[in-house]
């Protein structure tokens, strides 16, 4: 910071935003240094502390702590936070996205002799960004607290396996009439083998 002619640099190991009973918010810094430099008195201070705290302004914005993402599991799931329930429900619902991803692929790989290929493709992309952009959106929804953990959990592994569902049904009820179409000709056919 700077006030006057007067520069002050902190540092520390670690820190942590703690907001007291009255409601004012506090970074508290561990185990650092500060320096203060005084251009034109030629002055040089430096104190060493083990903890120094810092009064933050009421509209002071702080971001995100980046330290959530790199929290052990067992952490996660014992913190009752809004962020701690966001990001469990982020790491929880990749390796599920995976299993229904890969449950939808089977539906995508039917492909009529005669179609082409890419459609499939096409769709499979969609379908991906659909259920990623869908669990980013209920990661951020239970976050911020506007979503049940457990609601936002079940709802897109659910709506792909309604989309599973659907498509091995549309796939399966394609088949059959193609084999009831294909006995049908067969039956019209006079019996050559005579």
């Amino acid at each position: 910071t700077q006030s006057g002619d007067k520069t002050s640099v902190v540092t520390s190991a670690g820190g942590d935003v703690v907001t007291h009973d009255n409601g004012e918010r506090y970074m508290v810094l561990r185990e650092g240094a500060r320096y203060d430099f005084a251009a034109q008195a030629g002055d040089f201070d430096f104190m060493h502390f083990d903890a120094y705290g810092i009064r933050l302004e009421p509209g002071f914005y702080l971001p995100p702590d980046p330290r959530l993402q790199a929290r052990d599991l067992r952490l996660l799931v014992a913190d009752p936070s809004p962020a701690a329930r966001g990001e469990l429900l982020w790491r929880l619902g990749l390796p599920l996205s995976a299993l229904v991803l890969g449950l939808l692929a089977i539906p995508l790989s039917f492909v009529k002799p005669r179609a082409g290929k890419s459609l499939n493709q096409f769709f499979a992309l969609i379908i991906y960004f659909l259920y990623s952009n869908l669990l980013s959106i209920a990661q951020v929804w239970v976050a911020r607290g506007k979503l049940d953990f457990w609601v936002a959990f079940a709802i897109p592994p659910l709506l792909g396996l309604a989309v599973f569902v659907l498509m091995m049904w549309h796939r399966n009820r394609m088949a059959q009439a193609t084999s009831l179409r294909m006995w049908l000709v067969r039956l019209a056919r006079p019996n050559r083998s005579a």
